[in-house]
């Protein structure tokens, strides 16, 4: 959790600022979105599961050439130049015809941080010592959390009050500011400079490198097949929880906003649990329990008759997300090398995209052909099984807080 502990930590304070007016920022763009096509679709689940597709698709299609560009680019030009176009596109929206115009819009905003956010992750863990590093994941996601409540909140007045444009304005001024803090970072030059790789200078050769690391390190494999599996189910549960807002529980769109807020407000208290918890726990059984409460609250959704219930339990879904998110990241900033971190993320962001783009129509298609509950239960019975898989599996939940604590983070051994 964000404290005094922080201040000893410039550079991770600038980090962590930037990023949450970010955060904050990007829940004006995903609410005035959603909003957008839930009325040109007049309602249809395939309208935002359409939306989410776009959004997947830059991560699918340019996710293998991020590990090169992260490694060979200098990573603060590239966050800079990232977020500044980001600012320009998303600036543009209100002035784009259509859906489809909307639609390539968001594939730009997402190509964009296919390159930024693996940046991001590989530095932030150079701005505070090894053993600060679960204290400092923790605080990135409980104040991004904090400002997601704030931003969907205030999202959902402003466009109810000024419409989707000054939504977008808003976003675009945040990456602006967040790009600018990336400049203020005073790190060691070997965080920022472009690396060859370790055995080779090829590019795929280091690609190579890239996924022989996963299959070499059973643990980190592990968990990018636990979070594909839950990946197959969390956008479709997006799309469904914006269609359940009309079919469900026949309330106004900008409703969705007040969901998002809730199911934030949980990500903020499960990241408080779990910077506070972590060292007397392991953390694979985090990530099994989160998974498996996150798929029991989905199917609960289905048949809540009250919007302000399915507000609480999107609260409940929130938690879960940051007791099986949380866990993740924190593990692999502590045990994967700075060399290989950043085509780790990159790696995982492939795969968790093409889930996300399979999970985003069926999630459409379940709401129109099956129906918003059916679609509930069958997305929540999937995050159970990933759940299960994460338990079942002892190289997950044997998972927990490295004991090896000097010095940069190294690699996972089987001491570890």
């Amino acid at each position: 959790m964000p404290g005094r502990w922080m201040w000893a930590y410039p550079n991770f304070v600038r980090l962590w600022a930037g990023q949450t007016l970010s955060l904050a920022g990007d829940a004006f763009t995903e609410v005035a979105l959603t909003v957008w096509a839930l009325r040109l679709g007049h309602g249809s689940g395939l309208a935002v599961g359409t939306m989410l597709l776009a959004a997947s698709v830059p991560r699918i299609g340019l996710g293998w050439l991020v590990p090169l560009v992260i490694d060979r680019w200098d990573k603060r030009r590239l966050m800079w130049w990232a977020d500044a176009a980001r600012a320009a596109v998303v600036a543009a929206i209100p002035f784009l015809p259509g859906l489809g115009a909307m639609w390539a819009a968001v594939f730009g905003v997402q190509a964009l941080g296919m390159f930024y956010l693996p940046a991001v992750r590989a530095v932030a863990p150079e701005t505070v010592p090894t053993t600060q590093i679960p204290a400092a994941t923790a605080a990135l996601a409980a104040s991004q959390a904090a400002a997601q409540i704030a931003g969907f909140v205030l999202a959902g007045a402003v466009v109810w009050r000024w419409g989707p444009t000054v939504a977008f304005w808003a976003d675009a001024a945040s990456y602006l500011v967040c790009g600018a803090s990336v400049w203020t970072l005073t790190l060691d030059r070997r965080v920022w400079q472009p690396r060859p790789g370790p055995t080779g200078d090829g590019f795929v050769q280091e690609l190579r490198e890239g996924l022989a690391y996963h299959l070499r390190e059973p643990r980190v494999l592990h968990l990018l097949a636990v979070s594909a599996w839950a990946g197959l189910a969390l956008n479709g549960l997006t799309v469904l929880g914006a269609v359940a807002v009309l079919r469900l529980w026949h309330e106004t769109p900008g409703f969705y906003g007040l969901l998002m807020a809730a199911m934030a407000g949980g990500f903020l208290f499960g990241s408080t649990g779990f910077s506070r918890w972590h060292p007397k726990g392991r953390y694979g059984w985090w990530i099994a329990g989160g998974l498996g409460l996150g798929g029991g609250l989905s199917v609960a959704l289905a048949w809540t008759p009250s919007p302000w219930a399915a507000a609480a339990l999107f609260g409940g879904m929130g938690w879960s997300n940051a007791a099986f998110l949380l866990p993740m990241r924190s593990w692999i900033g502590q045990v994967v090398p700075l060399e290989y971190r950043g085509r780790v993320y990159a790696t995982r962001s492939v795969v968790l995209a093409a889930a996300g783009a399979l999970s985003a129509v069926a999630g459409g298609w379940l709401a129109q052909v099956a129906g918003v509950r059916l679609g509930l239960e069958v997305l929540g019975a999937t995050l159970v099984g990933a759940g299960w898989y994460a338990w079942r599996v002892p190289a997950i939940r044997a998972i927990a807080v490295p004991a090896w604590t000097g010095g940069p983070s190294r690699p996972a051994t089987g001491n570890d």
